[in-house]
């Protein structure tokens, strides 16, 4: 498993980049040395980095698979090409929550992005969190080899048996790379420019806005599941109305052509219930997988940012 390096540089524009355009979406792309040349292979050490335009944003996420955006990363490439910094695309970054990434779009992105390059993967910048707290919140994410060989059989339409025969499930959709950066006068320069203001009051209630921004998301995540989860349930009983029918009409056949037998008459179409049923198609699975990803680290967040405010109210209450 990689883990992944930042050089101060690149973390130094990363940051100037989403903090400028927050609380828009923004991103860009991650270059690093070629892996041949690395001293390590499993580290990835990110040495550059490059902002993509907002024409690349669509929805609020990154479509890497544009003519433009591509025509602009080529351009950008060539560009550090002609002053001699590296130009092997390690990834990308997003700015945007963690639980955001579970999305088909950036899923799409990332599995183009591996496609070409196996080792690639995408940093997301939680600017919030980092405004909040004053660290710099960074995590790496690569698709899961399960997604992938499911992802491989050439239709983004998931199907249960897809699931049950690859092992996937919405806890290994991706896997979290270690990232870590260089200790330099740059990296902590930003820090303390970002570091957040205290409160003169030690019993205020840290993180509210962004534990209610969570919580409300956490909410509406939970709707929609409830609501894909009510369709597929819908479909498994359309299913199984379905397949009773065509096992009476098979039995209903199998009397006749008995009948048929006994009289020495030709046997008829046993295959004809395929044109008088239609089973109906299950839904993709693939939202419901997002879903349920999404939801658990909305609640792993909430959980995590209650957990300051619960360290705050309980030592208050004891006091008084």
């Amino acid at each position: 498993m990689s883990s992944i390096q930042l050089d101060s540089a690149a973390v130094y524009a990363i940051n100037g980049h989403v903090n400028e355009v927050f609380p828009a979406t923004c991103g860009g792309i991650l270059l690093s040395t070629a892996a041949g040349v690395r001293e390590d292979p499993e580290i990835i050490e990110v040495t550059e980095s490059f902002a993509l335009p907002s024409s690349c944003i669509e929805n609020g996420v990154l479509n890497l698979k544009s003519k433009e955006t591509n025509a602009y990363i080529k351009f950008m490439v060539s560009r550090l090409a002609e002053v001699k910094a590296d130009t092997n695309i390690a990834g990308w970054y997003i700015s945007c929550s963690v639980s955001n990434i579970f999305d088909a779009q950036v899923f799409e992105n990332m599995y183009a992005m591996q496609q070409a390059n196996p080792e690639s993967f995408v940093l997301v910048h939680d600017v919030a969190l980092s405004k909040v707290t004053g660290t710099l919140g960074v995590r790496a994410f690569r698709l899961s080899d399960e997604f992938i060989s499911v992802r491989k059989t050439g239709t983004s339409r998931i199907t249960t048996e897809m699931l049950i025969k690859h092992n996937l499930n919405y806890t290994n959709l991706v896997v979290e790379l270690f990232v870590c950066t260089f200790e330099n006068d740059l990296v902590r320069q930003f820090m303390a420019k970002n570091a957040p203001v205290l409160a003169a009051g030690c019993l205020k209630v840290p993180d509210e806005e962004l534990l209610e921004r969570h919580a409300d998301a956490a909410m509406v995540t939970m709707d929609d599941l409830n609501y894909d989860q009510g369709n597929y349930n819908y479909y498994q009983r359309q299913l199984t109305r379905e397949k009773q029918k065509i096992a009476q009409w098979k039995a209903k056949r199998a009397a006749e052509n008995a009948e048929r037998a006994e009289k020495k008459q030709d046997p008829l179409s046993t295959e004809e219930y395929k044109t008088l049923f239609k089973l109906s198609e299950e839904p993709n699975r693939l939202e419901s997988l997002l879903l349920s990803a999404q939801l658990e680290e909305q609640c792993i967040q909430v959980e995590e940012l209650a957990g300051g405010t619960a360290s705050t109210l309980i030592p208050a209450k004891f006091a008084i």
